[in-house]
C-alpha cells in the first residue's frame, strides 16, 4: 500500500522571513578589517545594518552615491575617479541581527587611483 504526502496546509514550509544565507559572501576591507557581506545585490554591515546596495560589482548608499567596488573576489575600495557616479537611491531594509565579524585578513596593496573603503 502506497501512502500520499500530507496535504499541503500540513506540510511544513521555509519561513520567507527567516533570512537567507545562500550566496552570502564575506567582505574585508582592503586594509583587512572585516566589513560585513554581500547577500544577492545588497551590502550588510557586521551588525546588521543595510548600507548599501550592489550594482554590479559597485556599491552604492542609500542616497545612491557611489561608495566602492569589490576587488579580488572579497576586498572593498573605493576608485577615486568614480566618486562622483550616481545612481538611484533605495530605501534600507529593517536592520538585521549582528553577526560576529570574520578574522582579519592581511591588507593588500591599495592600487593607484584608490583608496580603502571607509
Amino acid at each position: 500500500m502506497t501512502q500520499s504526502a500530507p496535504p499541503l496546509a500540513t506540510q511544513t514550509r521555509p519561513s520567507s522571513k527567516a533570512p537567507r544565507t545562500s550566496g552570502l559572501i564575506w567582505l574585508w576591507t582592503a586594509g583587512g578589517k572585516s566589513f560585513g557581506y554581500r547577500l544577492g545585490d545588497e551590502l550588510w554591515s557586521l551588525s546588521g545594518r543595510h548600507c548599501g546596495r550592489f550594482v554590479g560589482n559597485q556599491v552604492f548608499s542609500m542616497t545612491g552615491a557611489y561608495r566602492g567596488e569589490v576587488i579580488h573576489g572579497n576586498r572593498l575600495v573605493t576608485n577615486l575617479a568614480w566618486r562622483n557616479l550616481n545612481q538611484p537611491g533605495f530605501l534600507p531594509a529593517l536592520c538585521w541581527v549582528g553577526v560576529p565579524g570574520r578574522s582579519d585578513q592581511a591588507p593588500l596593496d591599495i592600487p593607484a587611483g584608490y583608496e580603502d573603503f571607509a
